[in-house]
């Protein structure tokens, strides 16, 4: 019923550029919530099974989560449904590790943290853990390798502004660390992007923090920036190349993304900002191949070419909310809450407050920016690598010599060197026995052009 519900909606006309409605799920027997902004739908994530491609939309509701299976994008149809501890919710948020899905709400008591394992899709999903025992509320999760951090953390026994937990065992996450331990000047994290342990904390009002969380299980703090004590800092994603931070602030209506120097997290510094063409409000984003995707509100979809930090501009849009929204209690908040731009196939998903999900083909805009894939001119090997790392050119005719460079996930240059291609025969070896286990970048640079390769460095 809920499908053939959601396909009438497509005679509603959408503003776009660049952007393609693929297919739409909406549930109308989903009343709106009973909060300021009356909100039928919350946030949504996207999952691909690993071993076979199956992709799934995971929609938040005011009433629980929604397992949606896309595999004909064009007609979606929920094969589950998960209820949460409680109804009439404003915030659910969802992230996944391996193939299990944890799915938190940030609304009062009665509430629970769950966890549902998504590996007998597309049959249904087992719940797995539905409990208050680990936490009862949190306002948001990120997971950075085998940690889940947590903002705004609510217990039966108390609470913590940001605390971090062990995936070790996933099913079952262990707590590790409060933020609250080594800094308890810090009353709230709203939200958080962490990579390699760095950890972009939002805190409203506060504005944003830097933090390190150490191999010693302590949290350090590197930087701090606020715009203006009446703005609050809401939520933040880095760029693919880990030198610039952008972030949104959600209040006072209407302010623009900041995008911030973060190549020396202990030295920030903003580097500029920008909006969208009709100055809506922007609530929460994601970087891939250098395109910023942010949930806009009432813009709904917007998403900006941030390749140049200093001359962002904007490459497509679809207005997920062409309504009047003057009957709304606050229509600054209503339209788009959240995107995910990650599934395999390259379908954004986008859910609206009011119009729940859309599934959206953006590559009329990244085919400008990301053209077609070549043969890699770089061949790293062996990979995993242990004391020497190879690298094998390709299509380097008339090139004379190339700047080698290894680099960790940040950007940070750890190893570079200039060699002769003709002497190295095409093959470059470079030792690594010093360099700690992980992933690693290694780029070629010969002129203007660059290539990349990714290998990672076992140790016994």
């Amino acid at each position: 019923m809920s499908c053939l519900l959601a396909l009438s909606n497509y005679a509603q006309t959408y503003s776009s550029q660049g952007i393609n409605l693929v297919g739409r799920w909406d549930d109308t027997t989903i009343a709106p919530n009973s909060s300021w902004v009356h909100a039928r739908y919350i946030s949504c994530y996207g999952w691909a099974d690993s071993a076979t491609g199956h992709e799934y939309a995971i929609l938040g509701s005011q009433l629980g989560t929604h397992i949606i299976d896309l595999i004909n994008p064009s007609s979606p149809v929920q094969v589950d449904f998960v209820p949460g501890r409680r109804i009439d919710c404003l915030w659910r948020e969802y992230k996944t590790y391996s193939h299990y899905l944890y799915m938190v709400s940030d609304d009062p008591s009665p509430n629970s943290f769950q966890i549902a394992d998504l590996s007998y899709l597309p049959d249904s999903v087992h719940v797995i853990y539905d409990s208050d025992t680990l936490f009862e509320r949190a306002h948001t999760i990120f997971i950075d390798g085998d940690k889940l951090y947590a903002g705004s953390v609510s217990m039966l026994s108390g609470s913590h502004p940001m605390a971090v937990y062990s995936l070790a065992n996933p099913a079952l996450p262990q707590f590790l660390r409060s933020l609250r331990q080594d800094y308890p000047f810090i009353a709230y994290v709203h939200d958080m992007f962490v990579k390699n342990d760095t950890v972009y904390a939002s805190c409203g009002g506060a504005g944003l923090h830097l933090f390190k969380y150490t191999n010693t299980n302590t949290f350090v703090a590197l930087d701090s920036f606020l715009t203006s004590p009446s703005h609050y800092n809401h939520s933040s994603y880095i760029s693919d190349d880990g030198h610039t931070l952008f972030f949104t602030e959600e209040v006072p209506a209407g302010q623009p993304v900041v995008a911030m120097d973060v190549s020396d997290p202990s030295n920030i510094s903003m580097v500029s900002n920008f909006q969208s063409n009709q100055g809506a409000t922007p609530h929460n984003l994601y970087v891939l191949n250098n395109m910023l995707y942010v949930a806009y509100y009432q813009d709904g979809l917007q998403v900006f070419d941030v390749s140049d930090p200093l001359n962002v501009t904007l490459a497509g849009y679809f207005d997920t909310f062409p309504f009047n929204t003057t009957g709304y209690l606050s229509p600054d908040y209503q339209g788009a809450w959240g995107s995910y731009p990650f599934l395999p196939s390259g379908m954004v998903l986008v859910s609206d407050m009011q119009s729940g999900l859309f599934i959206l083909d953006t590559d009329s805009i990244t085919a400008v920016v990301n053209p077609p894939k070549k043969t890699p001119a770089i061949v790293v090997y062996p990979n995993p690598a242990r004391e020497t790392v190879t690298v094998r050119l390709s299509n380097f005719s008339g090139i004379e010599s190339v700047k080698m460079e290894i680099l960790d996930l940040t950007g940070r240059v750890l190893n570079f060197q200039t060699v002769s291609v003709a002497a190295m025969n095409k093959n470059i070896s470079i030792p690594v026995s010093h360099l700690a286990g992980g992933i690693y970048l290694v780029r070629v640079t010969s002129g203007t052009n660059q290539s990349l390769g990714t290998v990672r460095f076992a140790r016994q």
